[in-house]
């Protein structure tokens, strides 16, 4: 299912989400595969639609830098690089501070963050808060999709 990037296609997107679905989205760079980072099913769809080692973690994307510092902690210097790179094209490796995102994604006390910078995905991830994003998804004119309703 293909839907618009407007107020009811996020509020889809984020539904299916909610459930457990997986989305395909636009961002900054190339287009991602997401879900929410606290549904381990979820999670392991986006590991098995990728053919990814789950050696290999997964970025979460945040709307905003208070919803990152409620999972990792930043420092002084994550502070300053953050606040002239985001939202934009930069995934810092922060200290975990949410355990229960630690188990589901199963994190080894790190995790990468990011805070994009295109109008569809932060509409989406202001809706749903966080979203565990991989990209390389490329597919030519895709607004948003969802998949695994």
């Amino acid at each position: 299912m293909i839907l618009p990037c407007n107020e009811s296609g996020i509020k889809d997107a984020c539904d299916s989400i909610k459930k457990g679905g997986v989305v395909v989205f636009p961002t900054d760079t190339v287009y991602g595969i997401g879900c929410d980072p606290y549904n381990k099913d979820a999670i392991n769809k986006i590991y098995k639609i990728k053919g990814r080692e789950k050696t290999k973690q997964l970025p979460v994307l945040a709307y905003s830098k208070k919803e990152i510092k409620k999972i990792a902690y930043l420092d002084e210097n994550s502070e300053k690089i953050s606040d002239k790179f985001w939202p934009g094209p930069l995934t810092l490796i922060l200290k975990v501070k949410d355990k229960k995102i630690e188990e589901s994604l199963g994190l080894e006390g790190k995790i990468a963050v990011r805070i994009p910078n295109h109008p569809c995905m932060l509409a989406l991830l202001k809706e749903c808060k966080l979203l565990v994003g991989l990209a390389q998804i490329f597919l030519a004119s895709l607004h948003l999709m969802i998949q695994g309703r």
